[in-house]
């Protein structure tokens, strides 16, 4: 699974906690599944986290423990020789939610010289959910991953029109007849 998808090493790394992938996968990774993109509500899904508080053995020690949900965008841009972007979805843009931080970095995409001309392509969002306790660290992880339809949000882009052809190179090409050349230069009629 690693060769066909070589993002999911990365994906399991959660805030660098992850030393051994391999006893990562077989001890706490539970499950990595690929799902419809129809059946994710971008305008209202947002990354979550709550918390319970767990019994202390210490007055001034608070134990709990956690389950986060969290969704990253997967996205570059066409020609992009780096690879991959990704961005994480935070409360910060718009409601919060994945349609919000699309618009945003589409916004972004378009208002950007650099990337003027080329085409911003859609890759995946990743749901990521991780459960665990400030006793164990991490217990289990689960990978969802949500691939965008192919052209999502194409976008037409304006191409440079061409200058037009010389008469003596399309008379060369397909073999017509020379045009005339102008006596005393090296330029045709």
């Amino acid at each position: 699974m690693q060769r066909q998808y070589p993002s999911l090493a990365h994906n399991i790394n959660w805030r660098g906690i992850v030393q051994d992938p391999h006893d990562f996968v077989r001890t706490k990774l539970e499950y990595v599944a690929f799902r419809t993109f129809e059946k994710l509500d971008l305008a209202t899904t947002k990354s979550s986290s709550s918390s319970t508080p767990l019994p202390s053995p210490y007055q001034h020690v608070r134990f709990e423990s956690f389950v986060l949900v969290e969704f990253k965008l997967v996205f570059h841009t066409e020609y992009e020789p780096n690879g991959s972007r990704e961005r994480l979805v935070y409360d910060d843009v718009g409601n919060g939610s994945i349609q919000a931080h699309i618009d945003e970095i589409a916004a972004w995409h378009a208002s950007c010289q650099a990337f003027r001309g080329q085409q911003l392509v859609w890759e995946c969002i990743v749901k990521r959910t991780v459960s665990g306790s400030t006793h164990v660290g991490i217990s289990n992880m689960r990978l969802e991953i949500y691939r965008f339809p192919k052209h999502y949000r194409f976008k037409a882009m304006p191409r440079q029109q061409l200058p037009p052809a010389n008469e003596a190179t399309i008379a060369y090409m397909t073999g017509g007849h020379m045009p005339p050349i102008i006596p005393g230069t090296l330029s045709f009629a």
